[in-house]
């Protein structure tokens, strides 16, 4: 019998699949850069998330090919019910807060106060009505906590 804690979603026409673990009002997709300074912050993110009861979904947590990463990020946050990007590199989440114009998911934005006013994000991104009225600029661990688990508890 399937695991019913756990969704196996087809990506590309049925090609591949991916197993997306908890149930979708669990899921909490955590963006940003995996690597570099920023990095740890994630991982405070994800303890975050994790202490709010909710499952982080987070891509390098899966086996992706590298050429389809955009595709795959896409398809995890399609299947995630929050979306906790942190933004203070402009490589780390471009991407996923574009695709958020078109697949409308609670979305909270953290940068850190080190960054200037905006992370470096286009002016597009930084227009974007979720970033707009749902940001919170840190300066340490404690904000991190406080304010993903004040976003958790309000959705």
């Amino acid at each position: 019998m399937p695991d019913p804690s756990v969704e196996v979603i087809s990506i590309a026409d049925g090609v591949d699949s991916i197993s997306m673990p908890s149930r979708y009002e669990d899921r909490v997709f955590v963006g940003g850069a995996y690597s570099g300074p920023t990095a740890r912050w994630l991982n405070d993110i994800r303890d975050s998330v994790i202490a709010c009861h909710r499952t982080p979904i987070m891509a390098r947590d899966f086996k992706i090919p590298v050429a389809f990463l955009r595709h795959y990020v896409e398809v995890l946050i399609t299947h995630s019910r929050l979306v906790v990007l942190e933004l203070s590199l402009p490589s780390g989440a471009v991407n996923e807060l574009e695709f958020l114009r078109h697949v409308v998911r609670p979305t909270l934005c953290l940068w850190t106060n080190a960054s200037h006013r905006y992370p470096g994000l286009s002016q597009m991104c930084t227009n974007h009505p979720v970033f707009a009225l749902n940001n919170r600029r840190f300066a340490d661990r404690g904000d991190i906590r406080r304010f993903v688990r004040e976003f958790i508890m309000a959705w």
